[in-house]
């Protein structure tokens, strides 16, 4: 009888221990979803935003070109356009022409803060593999959303390879963000 009742403890304690490892493992994951999430809902929520920017008609809008902006002329040219409404810039587009294609930044700001870059790579592609590019269209070969929070990276997503860079997410959007300030301040102005 003493045996079985050993038994019945030594049981009883193993399920008990048992319980409080699966509470804490469970308490613990869902600690990682749940700051995992708030990154995605932070993005989602920029994107909303986003999405009806892009949507607005009624935007004042600048238009800067080539050596009204650019320190350095590119092969192909370039365009800084600037979206304002209510005093206030919500977006700029920057479009830069190289000898290889176009590669656009978009910015959008929401109260004068940025909140997202979005970085396409279009190049002209060698349809022969001879050298000789097509100049009558672009393919795309790089499609980066960043999304900005009080200056920080809080989400990307990102398709294809850049061409060129050989730098981190981090220091590209860190340029970026440089970069915006920049055309912010060219676009008011001139």
């Amino acid at each position: 009888m003493k045996n079985k009742f050993k038994k019945i403890i030594l049981l009883a304690a193993i399920l008990i221990l048992a319980s409080i490892f699966f509470v804490i493992f469970r308490n613990n994951n869902t600690e990682y979803v749940v700051e995992n999430n708030s990154q995605e809902t932070i993005a989602k929520g920029i994107q909303d935003k986003v999405d009806l920017m892009d949507q607005e008609e009624n935007y004042e809008i600048k238009i800067l070109n080539n050596e009204e902006f650019l320190d350095h002329m590119t092969d192909g040219g370039g365009q800084l356009t600037g979206h304002f409404k209510n005093e206030g810039i919500h977006k700029i587009v920057e479009k830069l022409g190289f000898s290889y294609g176009v590669v656009t930044y978009e910015y959008y700001f929401l109260d004068k803060k940025l909140i997202m870059i979005h970085e396409t790579e279009e190049y002209f592609p060698d349809p022969n593999n001879t050298g000789t590019l097509d100049y009558t269209r672009v393919e795309l070969g790089f499609d980066g959303y960043y999304y900005i929070d009080n200056e920080k990276l809080v989400d990307t997503e990102i398709t294809g390879k850049k061409r060129f860079s050989t730098d981190t997410i981090d220091e590209v959007v860190l340029s970026l963000i440089s970069f915006s300030k920049k055309n912010v301040e060219l676009l008011l102005n001139n």
